[in-house]
């Protein structure tokens, strides 16, 4: 279930390149202090919000009225690291490495399919990508969700191969952690 002659030395290259470009990108506009797209006035009046109650209502956050049209998920998760002290430059910063994340899995996921290039290719793609970009810089839960779902792939290519059972329950456990 890959490019013939592949190595895990080219999809480790192609990742953490894509990852690393994703990265800068993303830090350097949080550096230029860009605001104004649609991703800064969905944190604005959503997600930083949503993000601070939930802080607040910890260890049992309301799930059932909470201002954001997402699943709870990437918003519990800021919270948990909110309430323990992560201020919102941190929280950014994690921000950036989930969409890193994202990028690094989409770019292993088609490196494995494709080759290494290919694979770095289609991992440059996404992390210059303003709809990867835009949801890096600001706090969103774009990156989060697609980073679960394509990690839920990654888990089934051994399934689809045959292999063991550990993936199984990776990718169910994937699965279920992409509707959260």
């Amino acid at each position: 279930m890959s490019a013939k002659g592949l190595d895990r030395r080219e999809i480790t290259v192609a990742a953490v390149s894509a990852a690393a470009l994703h990265a800068l990108v993303a830090a350097g506009a949080i550096v230029a202090g860009i605001k104004g797209t649609y991703a800064w006035h969905d944190q604005v009046d959503y997600h930083l919000p949503t993000i601070n109650t939930m802080a607040g209502q910890l260890p049992a956050p309301v799930l059932s009225d909470y201002q954001s049209a997402t699943a709870p998920g990437y918003h519990l998760l800021m919270a948990l690291l909110a309430r323990a002290g992560a201020g919102e430059r941190a929280l950014h910063l994690v921000n950036v490495s989930i969409g890193a994340g994202f990028v690094a899995l989409f770019a292993a996921l088609a490196a494995r399919f494709m080759g290494g290039w290919a694979g770095l290719l289609a991992g440059a793609t996404l992390a210059l990508s303003p709809y990867t970009v835009n949801p890096s810089v600001f706090l969103a839960t774009d990156n989060f969700a697609n980073a679960l779902i394509v990690g839920a792939f990654l888990c089934a290519l051994p399934i689809a191969s045959g292999g063991a059972r550990l993936p199984v329950r990776s990718a169910a456990a994937e699965s279920f952690l992409a509707k959260l």
